[in-house]
């Protein structure tokens, strides 16, 4: 504690305390941590990732609505980050706020126009949403855009799983045991989804 304390009153550059929450969370020193992160964006405050961080923690100490506010105020402050907008789309989701976490996600797929990965996560969103004609165009991009990507055939086999399609489910399955036999998700898919198998 006190050789982070001593760092936060002399260092004078935002990535050095960005290294500094770092080490607030490696001895467990939330104070720190949230003060590291409010010095780099003293320091520095179009830091998107030092919002975003600050958020985390918030978020990590059961503070959601200072999540929230923080976020909001980095976006205001730094602009558009994709990081912010994710972390608010899956926060108002949890919270089923769907207008807002529709609305974060759709700025986040703006800024990752090329992300299967984030693709495979708004695909379920708005299907959770209501909206399951935008998350099949959504999903069906992802793969497109990632056709290879383990973790998006994966997310597809549970997309399919959500709508209750169980033979898309193992179409989808067949092709990923095909391409990746001896992928750990194999494991993990069967034992979420027994069905998989004939």
């Amino acid at each position: 504690k006190a050789l982070l304390d001593s760092y936060l009153a002399t260092a004078d550059y935002p990535e050095g305390h960005m290294k500094m929450a770092g080490f607030g969370y490696a001895v467990n020193n939330v104070r720190g941590v949230e003060q590291a992160f409010k010095q780099a964006i003293a320091f520095d405050p179009k830091l998107g990732s030092a919002w975003m961080s600050l958020g985390r923690l918030y978020l990590l100490t059961g503070q959601p609505d200072r999540a929230i506010g923080i976020w909001m105020q980095g976006l205001e402050t730094a602009g558009d980050d994709a990081g912010i907008y994710l972390q608010l789309a899956r926060l108002r989701r949890e919270r089923s706020e769907f207008p807002a976490a529709l609305k974060a996600m759709e700025k986040a797929l703006v800024l990752l126009p090329d992300d299967a990965i984030v693709r495979t996560e708004a695909a379920q969103l708005y299907t959770q949403a209501g909206q399951p004609s935008r998350g099949a165009e959504l999903m069906a991009g992802a793969l497109k855009l990632g056709p290879h990507n383990p973790h998006v055939q994966a997310a597809a086999i549970q997309y399919a799983f959500s709508l209750g399609d169980i033979e898309a489910a193992r179409r989808q399955y067949e092709i990923f045991s095909i391409e990746f036999p001896e992928h750990s998700l194999r494991a993990q898919l069967l034992a979420n989804w027994p069905a998989l198998i004939h």
